[in-house]
């Protein structure tokens, strides 16, 4: 911010009730561009402002200073203190950036090596299992929380955008979650997401649908997680520590994969299921065309 205190101790300012109307107009501009005031001279300035040398130097004079060339040292002396440590701010600024940068730099490259060790040591042998599972079933569950949530949410979009008939459920929300496991019976397949820390409720969801004869499949970081002896199969899922987060990068492109798996599984009537699709879709743009065109029509008509 520019200090202008030693011109404001003198009287420089436009609520200084001595001056004049006009002279309190000629401190207003000079304080809204100091960048072109603190470098032409007495002539230029009083061209700009519109008002006479002999009018300029007065008000100079009747705030103390001997003249313009006095006042003129002291307001670009203030001026270049500003320039000065708005440049030292913008350089720190700039160093941060340039910190933040390599943080995130180190960050990518802890992720693309955490992912490419997960994915040269993957076996696909549960994925491909739990894939079949899916596709024989009628109906299935994905749950997790925290995080954990958001894997869910994702396999459900993906599954339902496939033809099948999936769900969601968050074991925060009790009533939804009561609902959503009363859907369950022995046709039925519940996918668990369950990652440090673990949560009790998952495990609660598992037994439960145990008890209901449903297959099971759990997406977890290792065999010592309490809900890992409850699926059949396990897809395991190293979230591995990052600087600031657990990274779910392995947990996603599991996901991505059972979803590559399943659509392979249903084959031919995946082709069906996007055609489908394609007819919708194709039928809507008719529809919207002849809306446009019998709106144009009709406003024609009007004219």
């Amino acid at each position: 911010m520019l200090d202008l205190s030693p011109l404001f101790e003198r009287g420089f300012s436009p609520d200084n009730w001595t001056l004049t109307r006009k002279q309190k107009q000629i401190v207003t501009y000079i304080l809204d561009h100091p960048g072109e005031v603190c470098y032409i001279s007495l002539r230029e300035l009083s061209k700009r402002i519109g008002c006479t040398e002999v009018t300029l130097l007065r008000l100079f004079q009747r705030l103390g200073f001997g003249g313009y060339s006095e006042f003129k040292k002291e307001y670009r002396r203030c001026y270049e203190v500003y320039i000065y440590e708005a440049a030292e701010e913008d350089s720190e600024i700039q160093r941060v950036q340039e910190s933040n940068a390599l943080l995130l730099s180190h960050i990518c490259q802890q992720e693309r090596q955490h992912l490419y060790a997960y994915l040269d040591a993957f076996d696909l042998e549960p994925v491909v299992q739990a894939a079949q599972i899916v596709c024989l079933s009628e109906f299935v569950l994905a749950a997790g929380r925290g995080l954990s949530k958001s894997m869910a949410d994702i396999l459900s979009y993906r599954l339902g955008a496939l033809g099948v008939r999936a769900v969601e459920a968050n074991p925060e929300q009790s009533n939804l979650l009561q609902n959503r496991l009363n859907m369950i019976d022995d046709r039925s397949v519940v996918i668990l997401f369950s990652f440090p820390h673990y949560f009790e409720e998952m495990d609660a969801v598992a037994k439960f649908a145990a008890s209901k004869g449903a297959r099971i499949i759990v997406f977890t970081d290792s065999p010592a997680a309490p809900i890992a002896a409850f699926g059949d199969p396990v897809i395991y899922c190293p979230a591995t520590r990052g600087s600031l987060y657990n990274s779910f990068a392995t947990v996603l492109e599991a996901v991505n994969l059972l979803v590559h798996c399943i659509a392979i599984e249903r084959g031919a009537g995946q082709g069906v299921q996007f055609e489908k699709l394609e007819e919708l879709r194709r039928e809507a743009e008719y529809n919207e065309y002849h809306r446009a065109y019998r709106s144009r029509h009709e406003e024609e008509e009007d004219d």
